[in-house]
């Protein structure tokens, strides 16, 4: 289950150094097609930020219900 997980986290790393390597290489026509790239990057970042926290919960409610069965 955890290893699809880092799977998730990788595809969208690496799709965030896809982005930026365009913004590295002076890819943006306009201000507003850079604003779209770095929000593209704020929104994977937040994506890797909430599968991280919900993967984090669902070990600490496995391991709460390990210690309740005990």
């Amino acid at each position: 289950m955890f290893s699809d997980f880092d799977e998730i986290e990788s595809i969208l790393k690496g799709e965030i150094d896809k982005i930026g390597e365009q913004l590295a290489a002076g890819m943006c026509e306009d201000y507003v097609h850079y604003k779209h790239l770095t929000g593209m990057i704020e929104g994977l970042t937040r994506s890797i930020h909430v599968l991280k926290d919900y993967s984090s919960k669902v070990l600490e409610e496995m391991d709460n219900d390990n210690n309740t069965e005990h």
